[in-house]
């Protein structure tokens, strides 16, 4: 599964980082046709600076959800993460996701809890391969293939 999956990887290399969505503490990055979905802990560093992480979140107003660090971090920094390319795409051993953008970004999405923590359903992320493209129009009920890192498992589901 592991190759099957570093091989899809490598077709995601020149794709371009169109936006990212916040969801609590999710990161969503739309790469077109793609998507990447990070549930557990995922920063964003460029240059060995941290710009951003879900642990952000947690620090909020206790009001609106939207006032908090990561929402904060994310507006002040969009600019310099959106419209790069993929560079490299690694796949730890344990499943941490790190993707290299063109202009030394680096998104890391790790893997978040311990082996003795791992149950059937703990995903950690999620790629949607197959978004947004003619197989996919309003009179096709084609759906996009899913990768997705679930414990020490990664599924394909479609």
């Amino acid at each position: 599964m592991r190759e099957k999956t570093n091989q899809i990887l490598k077709t995601f290399i020149g794709k371009k980082l169109i936006d990212i969505h916040l969801v609590c503490e999710m990161m969503c990055f739309d790469f077109g046709d793609v998507g990447f979905h990070a549930q557990g802990f995922t920063r964003i560093i460029q240059n060995d600076e941290i710009l951003v992480t879900t642990a952000d979140y947690q620090h909020w107003d206790q009001v609106e959800s939207e006032n908090n660090d990561e929402w904060y971090n994310i507006a002040q920094y969009k600019d310099r993460i959106i419209n790069n390319i993929i560079e490299r795409i690694e796949l730890s051993p344990v499943n941490d996701m790190f993707i290299y953008l063109s202009n030394g970004i680096c998104i890391q999405a790790f893997a978040e809890y311990g082996s003795l923590h791992f149950c059937d359903y703990c995903e950690q992320w999620r790629f949607l391969v197959g978004l947004n493209n003619e197989d996919n129009d309003e009179d096709n009920d084609a759906e996009p293939l899913h990768i997705v890192a679930e414990g020490k498992e990664i599924r394909f589901s479609e």
